[in-house]
């Protein structure tokens, strides 16, 4: 018997309104988590080891939170993520040396960048069904 939820390439479940695991209640308006992922992002201002490692984490809460069937909570982790690997880290005054040496900490940051690149499509489905739910339910925007 087939799960009652499409699949990705890395066989993680993504839920969907027709799932039988989907939620009671409404997901969150799309720009309310939006706006979390924004409030909750780390101080620019932290060490490149720390920024590489909230990434790190980011990324792979993103990932257990999709299992766990919160793509709501998913979808604030992974952008999050993105905003640290992609916006963050390349502003960051140690960054110059983290490129030109590419040691650990540049190794650490491609890695990072590729899952989250790997992850696109997968949170772009989400990002829909987040949609999708908020217009069915009439989910307002919280602020």
């Amino acid at each position: 018997m087939s799960p009652p939820y499409p699949t990705s390439p890395t066989n993680m479940a993504i839920p969907d309104s027709t799932s039988a695991a989907a939620p009671n209640r409404p997901y969150p308006h799309i720009e309310d988590l939006k706006e979390k992922a924004k409030i909750s992002s780390v101080d620019k201002n932290q060490s490149l080891n720390h920024l590489l490692a909230e990434a790190s984490t980011a990324v792979k809460q993103a990932e257990s939170l999709v299992e766990y069937r919160r793509p709501d909570l998913a979808y604030v982790e992974y952008l999050r993520a993105f905003e640290i690997a992609v916006a963050i880290i390349p502003q960051h005054e140690q960054y110059p040396i983290l490129s030109s040496r590419r040691g650990s900490q540049f190794n650490q940051h491609q890695s990072i960048l590729r899952k989250i690149s790997q992850l696109a499509d997968r949170f772009d489905k989400i990002k829909e069904i987040i949609i999708n739910d908020n217009r069915r339910n009439s989910t307002q925007k919280a602020s």
